[in-house]
């Protein structure tokens, strides 16, 4: 349990920095159309993608900082829309690293007007046996 603890909070933190599925990191939240910025917890990113492209696939993130485990790293890249439990989702894979344990985590979700308005995050191990499912809607 607390492996699959680990990897949701590198996830989450993940999310709230890149604030949308292709926009890219910038200080304290203010997202910008590329480059490199200064993340709000102590960590440091990059990101490639416009802020209008969504869910385009290519875009990434990175960031990597201190955490409570260690060196903490979490990559995102997005694999573009897919079909997921039924419906059309932006898909996203985010590998973290959290001193010696690692792992992915696969993102599906909708954004409408810069929300997150739908939401699966399928947490695995790092040899990809899934550890736990989550489904948030708005």
């Amino acid at each position: 349990m607390n492996k699959f603890l680990i990897f949701f909070v590198l996830a989450l933190a993940a999310l709230f920095f890149v604030g949308g599925c292709g926009q890219t990191t910038g200080t304290g939240g203010n997202e910008t159309a590329s480059g490199t910025g200064t993340a709000g917890i102590g960590g440091t990113g990059t990101g490639t993608g416009a802020a209008t492209d969504w869910c385009k696939a290519g875009s990434a993130w990175d960031w990597s900082g201190a955490t409570s485990s260690g060196q903490g790293q979490v990559k995102m890249v997005i694999r573009g829309l897919e079909q997921y439990k039924g419906s059309t989702y932006c898909h996203a894979t985010i590998e973290t690293t959290a001193g010696q344990e690692q792992g992915t985590i696969e993102y599906y979700f909708v954004q409408e007007n810069n929300n997150v308005t739908d939401m699966w995050m399928v947490i695995k191990d790092s040899t990809g046996k899934v550890l736990g499912e989550t489904h948030t809607t708005a």
